[in-house]
Protein backbone atom coordinates (compact mmCIF):
# COMPACT_ATOMS: atom_id res chain seq x y z
CA UNK A 1 0.00 0.00 0.00
CA UNK A 2 1.50 3.41 -0.49
CA UNK A 3 2.28 5.58 1.81
CA UNK A 4 -0.01 8.53 0.57
CA UNK A 5 -3.63 6.29 0.80
CA UNK A 6 -1.90 4.83 4.04
CA UNK A 7 -1.97 8.44 5.30
CA UNK A 8 -5.95 8.92 3.63
CA UNK A 9 -6.72 6.01 5.83
CA UNK A 10 -6.28 7.71 9.19
CA UNK A 11 -7.29 11.20 7.70
CA UNK A 12 -10.59 10.30 5.96
CA UNK A 13 -12.81 8.79 9.05
CA UNK A 14 -11.32 11.49 11.17
CA UNK A 15 -12.35 14.17 8.77
CA UNK A 16 -16.19 12.09 8.35
CA UNK A 17 -16.53 12.51 11.86
CA UNK A 18 -15.79 16.20 11.93
CA UNK A 19 -18.42 16.53 8.98
CA UNK A 20 -21.00 15.08 11.15
CA UNK A 21 -20.00 16.69 14.26
CA UNK A 22 -20.05 19.61 12.64
CA UNK A 23 -23.88 19.61 10.57
CA UNK A 24 -25.47 17.87 13.91
CA UNK A 25 -24.35 21.00 15.97
CA UNK A 26 -24.79 23.69 13.28
CA UNK A 27 -27.19 22.09 10.22
CA UNK A 28 -29.42 24.85 10.97
CA UNK A 29 -26.76 27.61 10.52
CA UNK A 30 -27.59 29.93 8.06
CA UNK A 31 -24.49 31.06 6.10
CA UNK A 32 -25.58 32.87 2.83
CA UNK A 33 -28.12 35.11 1.47
CA UNK A 34 -28.67 34.91 -2.41
CA UNK A 35 -30.35 38.07 -4.29
CA UNK A 36 -31.86 38.51 -7.51
CA UNK A 37 -28.91 40.26 -8.92
CA UNK A 38 -26.47 37.42 -7.17
CA UNK A 39 -28.74 34.58 -8.83
CA UNK A 40 -27.91 36.59 -12.13
CA UNK A 41 -24.55 37.24 -11.81
CA UNK A 42 -22.71 33.81 -11.96
CA UNK A 43 -23.15 33.38 -8.01
CA UNK A 44 -20.51 35.95 -7.48
CA UNK A 45 -20.41 36.58 -3.25
CA UNK A 46 -22.42 33.26 -2.58
CA UNK A 47 -21.77 30.86 0.04
CA UNK A 48 -22.71 27.99 -1.62
CA UNK A 49 -19.90 25.52 -1.04
CA UNK A 50 -17.28 23.97 1.34
CA UNK A 51 -13.87 24.27 -0.02
CA UNK A 52 -11.08 22.36 2.58
CA UNK A 53 -8.33 22.83 -0.40
CA UNK A 54 -8.07 27.10 -0.66
CA UNK A 55 -9.58 30.10 0.85
CA UNK A 56 -8.77 33.60 -0.85
CA UNK A 57 -7.74 36.61 1.64
CA UNK A 58 -7.90 40.00 1.12
CA UNK A 59 -4.17 40.91 2.03
CA UNK A 60 -2.63 37.39 1.52
CA UNK A 61 -4.26 35.90 -1.82
CA UNK A 62 -5.06 32.34 -2.67
CA UNK A 63 -4.10 30.29 0.43
CA UNK A 64 -3.23 26.71 -0.02
CA UNK A 65 -3.96 24.05 2.81
CA UNK A 66 -2.38 26.83 5.19
CA UNK A 67 0.29 28.14 2.74
CA UNK A 68 -0.15 31.49 1.01
CA UNK A 69 0.34 30.49 -3.17
CA UNK A 70 3.50 32.43 -3.38
CA UNK A 71 5.35 30.46 -0.50
CA UNK A 72 4.72 27.19 -2.70
CA UNK A 73 5.11 27.84 -6.63
CA UNK A 74 8.48 26.23 -6.21
CA UNK A 75 7.21 23.14 -4.62
CA UNK A 76 7.10 19.66 -6.80
CA UNK A 77 3.70 18.74 -8.49
CA UNK A 78 3.87 15.19 -6.44
CA UNK A 79 3.86 18.14 -3.28
CA UNK A 80 1.56 20.06 -4.64
CA UNK A 81 -0.80 16.53 -4.67
CA UNK A 82 0.31 15.50 -1.56
CA UNK A 83 -0.78 18.75 0.13
CA UNK A 84 -3.82 19.44 -1.19
CA UNK A 85 -4.76 15.65 -0.37
CA UNK A 86 -3.50 15.55 3.28
CA UNK A 87 -3.19 19.44 4.28
CA UNK A 88 0.63 18.85 4.71
CA UNK A 89 3.79 18.58 2.73
CA UNK A 90 4.98 15.06 2.16
CA UNK A 91 8.36 14.35 4.15
CA UNK A 92 11.03 12.65 1.79
CA UNK A 93 10.17 9.05 2.03
CA UNK A 94 6.66 9.68 1.13
CA UNK A 95 7.21 12.02 -1.76
CA UNK A 96 9.65 9.25 -3.50
CA UNK A 97 7.15 6.94 -2.91
CA UNK A 98 4.35 9.11 -4.35
CA UNK A 99 6.91 10.07 -7.59
CA UNK A 100 7.34 6.51 -8.11
CA UNK A 101 4.06 5.65 -8.36
CA UNK A 102 3.82 8.39 -11.03
CA UNK A 103 6.79 6.70 -12.85
CA UNK A 104 5.31 3.26 -13.51
CA UNK A 105 1.52 4.83 -14.66
CA UNK A 106 3.30 7.39 -17.30
CA UNK A 107 2.64 5.37 -20.11
CA UNK A 108 -0.45 6.68 -22.84
CA UNK A 109 -1.62 3.28 -24.12
CA UNK A 110 -0.80 3.25 -27.81
CA UNK A 111 -4.71 2.78 -28.57
CA UNK A 112 -4.92 6.40 -27.53
CA UNK A 113 -3.17 7.25 -30.12
CA UNK A 114 -4.25 5.56 -33.17
CA UNK A 115 -7.19 7.82 -32.03
CA UNK A 116 -5.80 11.03 -31.91
CA UNK A 117 -3.56 10.55 -34.83
CA UNK A 118 -6.68 9.99 -36.74
CA UNK A 119 -8.14 13.24 -35.96
CA UNK A 120 -8.16 16.36 -38.36
CA UNK A 121 -5.19 18.05 -38.92
CA UNK A 122 -6.50 21.24 -37.54
CA UNK A 123 -8.00 20.01 -34.24
CA UNK A 124 -8.07 22.26 -31.31
CA UNK A 125 -5.55 20.80 -29.00
CA UNK A 126 -7.77 20.67 -26.05
CA UNK A 127 -10.11 18.37 -28.24
CA UNK A 128 -7.59 16.01 -28.80
CA UNK A 129 -6.60 16.51 -25.11
CA UNK A 130 -10.13 15.94 -23.97
CA UNK A 131 -10.45 13.37 -26.59
CA UNK A 132 -7.30 11.30 -25.09
CA UNK A 133 -8.58 11.54 -21.47
CA UNK A 134 -12.07 10.14 -22.16
CA UNK A 135 -10.33 7.21 -24.69
CA UNK A 136 -8.75 6.09 -21.37
CA UNK A 137 -12.11 5.67 -19.49
CA UNK A 138 -11.58 2.21 -19.94
CA UNK A 139 -8.52 1.92 -17.81
CA UNK A 140 -10.48 2.95 -14.60
CA UNK A 141 -10.64 1.25 -11.95
CA UNK A 142 -13.57 2.66 -10.11
CA UNK A 143 -16.07 1.82 -12.88
CA UNK A 144 -14.91 -1.48 -12.69
CA UNK A 145 -15.35 -1.91 -9.11
CA UNK A 146 -18.35 0.46 -8.84
CA UNK A 147 -19.64 -2.09 -11.37
CA UNK A 148 -18.87 -5.22 -8.69
CA UNK A 149 -20.75 -3.67 -6.09
CA UNK A 150 -18.34 -2.06 -4.44
CA UNK A 151 -19.35 -0.01 -0.89
CA UNK A 152 -19.56 3.80 -1.14
CA UNK A 153 -17.11 3.95 1.50
CA UNK A 154 -14.41 1.80 -0.73
CA UNK A 155 -15.03 4.56 -3.07
CA UNK A 156 -12.49 6.87 -2.18
CA UNK A 157 -9.84 4.55 -2.56
CA UNK A 158 -10.49 3.54 -6.41
CA UNK A 159 -10.50 7.44 -7.22
CA UNK A 160 -7.48 7.89 -5.80
CA UNK A 161 -6.01 5.18 -7.87
CA UNK A 162 -7.61 6.43 -10.64
CA UNK A 163 -6.50 10.08 -10.15
CA UNK A 164 -2.86 8.81 -9.25
CA UNK A 165 -2.64 6.80 -13.06
CA UNK A 166 -4.59 9.82 -14.97
CA UNK A 167 -2.47 12.35 -13.60
CA UNK A 168 0.68 10.14 -14.57
CA UNK A 169 -0.57 10.10 -18.54
CA UNK A 170 -1.32 13.21 -18.53
CA UNK A 171 2.10 15.59 -19.24
CA UNK A 172 2.87 12.52 -21.73
CA UNK A 173 -0.54 12.92 -23.45
CA UNK A 174 0.04 17.02 -23.78
CA UNK A 175 3.59 16.27 -25.23
CA UNK A 176 2.34 13.69 -27.45
CA UNK A 177 -0.83 15.83 -29.00
CA UNK A 178 2.29 18.67 -29.46
CA UNK A 179 4.42 16.01 -31.21
CA UNK A 180 1.33 15.42 -33.89
CA UNK A 181 0.35 18.68 -34.09
CA UNK A 182 3.64 20.13 -35.08
CA UNK A 183 3.97 16.82 -37.66
CA UNK A 184 7.46 15.27 -36.04
CA UNK A 185 5.16 12.05 -35.47
CA UNK A 186 5.97 8.61 -37.11
CA UNK A 187 5.45 5.28 -36.65
CA UNK A 188 8.18 5.29 -33.75
CA UNK A 189 6.25 8.09 -32.02
CA UNK A 190 8.43 11.22 -32.46
CA UNK A 191 12.69 11.05 -31.82
CA UNK A 192 13.15 11.52 -28.19
CA UNK A 193 14.66 15.29 -28.33
CA UNK A 194 11.38 16.15 -29.69
CA UNK A 195 9.40 13.96 -27.81
CA UNK A 196 11.67 15.76 -24.06
CA UNK A 197 10.99 19.23 -25.46
CA UNK A 198 7.60 18.88 -26.01
CA UNK A 199 7.16 17.20 -22.64
CA UNK A 200 9.04 20.22 -20.82
CA UNK A 201 6.84 22.61 -22.51
CA UNK A 202 3.51 20.80 -21.52
CA UNK A 203 4.90 21.19 -18.03
CA UNK A 204 5.49 25.16 -18.30
CA UNK A 205 2.44 25.68 -19.86
CA UNK A 206 0.72 24.21 -16.96
CA UNK A 207 2.67 25.98 -14.13
CA UNK A 208 1.85 28.83 -16.09
CA UNK A 209 -1.68 28.08 -16.66
CA UNK A 210 -2.68 27.53 -12.61
CA UNK A 211 -0.89 30.58 -11.38
CA UNK A 212 -2.57 32.80 -14.14
CA UNK A 213 -6.09 31.97 -13.47
CA UNK A 214 -5.50 30.86 -9.54
CA UNK A 215 -8.01 32.29 -7.67
CA UNK A 216 -11.18 31.95 -10.28
CA UNK A 217 -9.71 28.66 -11.51
CA UNK A 218 -9.95 26.90 -8.32
CA UNK A 219 -13.52 28.50 -7.60
CA UNK A 220 -14.63 27.42 -11.48
CA UNK A 221 -12.76 23.64 -10.88
CA UNK A 222 -14.92 23.15 -7.50
CA UNK A 223 -17.84 23.92 -8.74
CA UNK A 224 -17.68 21.67 -12.03
CA UNK A 225 -16.32 18.68 -10.13
CA UNK A 226 -19.12 18.69 -7.98
CA UNK A 227 -21.56 18.80 -10.30
CA UNK A 228 -20.44 15.84 -12.40
CA UNK A 229 -18.97 13.75 -9.25
CA UNK A 230 -22.59 13.66 -8.36
CA UNK A 231 -23.38 10.91 -11.17
CA UNK A 232 -20.82 8.62 -10.08
CA UNK A 233 -19.11 8.25 -13.23
CA UNK A 234 -15.05 8.34 -12.15
CA UNK A 235 -12.12 10.20 -12.31
CA UNK A 236 -11.86 10.66 -16.43
CA UNK A 237 -15.21 12.09 -16.91
CA UNK A 238 -14.68 13.98 -14.25
CA UNK A 239 -10.84 15.46 -15.15
CA UNK A 240 -12.67 15.73 -18.45
CA UNK A 241 -14.85 18.13 -17.50
CA UNK A 242 -12.79 20.45 -15.98
CA UNK A 243 -10.48 20.93 -18.85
Amino acid sequence: MSLLKKELEKLIPETQQDIKSLIAEKGDTQISTVSVAQAYSGLRGIKAFVCDTSSVSADKGLIIRGYPLLDIVNILPEEVFFLLLTGRLPNSEELTDLQAQYSSHSKVPEYVWSVLEKMPKDSHPMTMFNLGILAMQNESIFRKKYDEGMHKSEFWKYILEDGIQLISKLPELGAGILIIIGGFINNSFGNLLTRASAFTIVIIMINALAIAHRDWFINVKLFTSEQIFLFLIGMYFLIKGNK
